[in-house]
């Protein structure tokens, strides 16, 4: 696993009533030494408005490193929902994000912490 890698987990609610699978995308260069992981949030629920949020990214199922994500149709990385996790709770590695939208991710991240 790496950065860019999308990964399966449960993603736990902001309120920690629960958890859902959910897919997710590691966010940080390298596991920490406690073997602990950087991830966002990866949903399937689009805006129907077509308005997206700054801090968000959508992967089009059309685009052509989608097949490469290991998501099943459009998603939306939500870069303003952060966890840390550690690498046990891993449930499976679907696929990974291309170099070029980790940089569009980086700046997006940058947005959702307040950094630029």
């Amino acid at each position: 696993m790496k950065r860019g890698s999308i990964i399966l987990i449960p993603f736990y609610f902001t309120d920690f009533k629960g958890y859902k699978r959910r897919p997710a995308v590691i966010g940080s260069l390298n596991q920490s030494q406690t073997g602990d992981f950087i991830v966002a949030f990866i949903s399937t629920i689009i805006p129907t408005n077509n308005i997206v949020h700054k801090t968000h990214f959508i992967v089009k199922n059309d685009a052509p490193y989608f097949t490469n994500t290991g998501l099943f149709t459009t998603s939306i990385i939500k870069c303003d929902k952060l966890m840390t996790i550690h690498k046990s709770i891993i449930e499976g590695i679907l696929g990974e994000i291309p170099q070029e939208i980790l940089s569009v991710l980086d700046d997006k991240l940058r947005t959702a912490l307040s950094l630029q």
